[in-house]
């Protein structure tokens, strides 16, 4: 747990000289037509540029990346100007996409382990769950994520404090995908059994994800965790049961800030 605290205030302030730090993008070019933006696609990838559009009124406004070093700025920018004699650096009072985002989602949990005790054999390992996460996005691909998942059966309760760190892949201006690593904190209780005590565990794992944008700053999610654990509950001196995975699906909503 105290390992854990560490990583959280050391996020939190690297989060804060994140946000800190000035940032400039290059204005490439504007178009009226939407129908162009596909051609204006295909010159950028030809000098290895991604775009990002932003509509503002009636014109489509066609940026890069955003840039924290000025001199690697300047440097792309004598690439971009190649094909696009008039783009320039421009600094914005606030970033064209949102960096924090606050979700919640529900879904359904499987745990998984063993056990040489009869009646733990028959223990319900198959359950709903609920997940409320707070992320901020590093740059346009990486993002980090602080999250807590509980997860119920009739006889299991078990909740994990995580953090993750991910990396997004750009489909187009609506769709996203990701996939990230988990590490964090778990503790489980089996509601039924009087005689069992709480487990506590570290945990680690991964997820994938897809996001649908419906409306300005709000989103559709799904993802998939599978998660390690280390969970032991002791019966006996000689009878136990052992949780180590979980594997969790979730669909909920995401609002951007």
């Amino acid at each position: 747990m105290k390992l854990f605290k560490f990583f959280l205030l050391l996020s939190i302030l690297s989060l804060t000289l994140q946000a800190n730090q000035s940032s400039s993008y290059i204005l490439i070019t504007k178009t009226s037509k939407e129908s162009n933006l596909k051609n204006i696609k295909n010159s950028l990838d030809k000098i290895r540029v991604k775009m990002y559009v932003q509509k503002a009124d009636s014109f489509y406004f066609v940026y890069s990346k955003k840039y924290t070093n000025q001199q690697k700025a300047e440097n792309e920018l004598q690439n971009i100007q190649v094909k696009f004699p008039y783009a320039k650096i421009v600094l914005q009072e606030k970033d064209y996409e949102e960096k924090f985002f606050l979700s919640l989602s529900i879904g359904a949990v499987d745990l998984s382990g063993s056990t040489n005790n009869q009646t733990a054999a028959t223990i319900d390992n198959r359950g709903l769950s609920y997940n409320l996460e707070a992320g901020y996005f590093y740059t346009k691909e990486i993002f980090i994520t602080t999250a807590f998942l509980s997860s119920s059966t009739d006889d299991i309760n078990i909740n994990n404090l995580y953090m993750s760190l991910n990396y997004k892949f750009d489909i187009n201006q609506n769709i996203d995908l990701y996939m990230g690593l988990l590490g964090g904190v778990s503790s489980l209780k089996l509601t039924n059994y009087a005689q069992s005590s709480a487990s506590s565990s570290l945990l680690y794992g991964l997820q994938v994800g897809a996001k649908y944008k419906i409306y300005k700053n709000f989103s559709l999610f799904s993802q998939f965790q599978s998660i390690f654990l280390t969970h032991r509950i002791n019966f006996t001196t000689d009878e136990k049961i052992d949780f180590n995975m979980l594997n969790a699906l979730q669909a909920g909503v995401l609002y951007s800030f």
